[in-house]
């Protein structure tokens, strides 16, 4: 009895290894996915609110944090800024 439940305990604790392996997989995946065009997102629209794309970096910082989202939030500028024209205009 004591052999099946060793057996049972090993098999029971190389599967949660290995789904706690997966989970991970499938967790970084999801990172690798999404943070990388959250981060070009928030930098482009910085730029479309005057503010250089350098804030995304800053903004990792807790309380700066809370600034950068407050410009996410701001309508863009209307006339072309240092990163071009404002979407939706033609440069003619």
């Amino acid at each position: 009895m004591t052999g099946v439940l060793g057996v049972a305990s090993a098999v029971v604790g190389t599967l949660a290894d290995l789904a706690w392996i997966a989970g991970s997989a499938v967790l970084a995946l999801y990172l690798v996915l999404t943070v990388f065009p959250a981060l070009s997102l928030t930098a482009r629209r910085l730029h479309d609110v005057g503010r250089s794309s350098l804030w995304v970096s800053i903004s990792l910082i807790p309380v700066l944090g809370l600034l950068v989202v407050y410009w996410c939030l701001q309508p863009g500028d209307p006339a072309p800024n240092d990163w071009g024209q404002p979407p939706g205009t033609s440069e003619g």
